[in-house]
């Protein structure tokens, strides 16, 4: 098994999920993605472990950001090493972002 896979599955089961907010998410990317949130958000650059849900499919997808840009509400997640592997991009749609903080 992949040690850096290990290491995702291992932060994902000890870690803390934080709801941040529902998003729309915009104009999807390979590694990176817009999106637009009800408020602002305290979100820093560095490499952060992420999990978004469809709120349609229920869909749930684990990602790694290392860059994250934003204007007031506006947000762009650049540079995302996925961690859980999908059949599809994600797709424009409302999600409920997550922020799964290690213990």
């Amino acid at each position: 098994m992949d040690n850096d896979l290990l290491g995702d599955l291992i932060d994902i089961n000890s870690g803390d999920i934080e709801l941040l907010d529902e998003i729309c998410i915009n104009e999807v990317y390979s590694n990176s993605f817009f999106f637009i949130t009800r408020k602002n958000l305290q979100i820093i650059n560095g490499e952060q472990l992420y999990m978004v849900k469809n709120k349609s499919s229920g869909d749930v997808i684990y990602f790694r950001v290392n860059t994250v840009k934003n204007k007031d509400s506006l947000y762009f997640f650049q540079h995302i090493n996925w961690v859980t592997s999908k059949n599809r991009k994600i797709e424009k749609g409302t999600y409920s972002l997550n922020k799964i903080n290690n213990q």
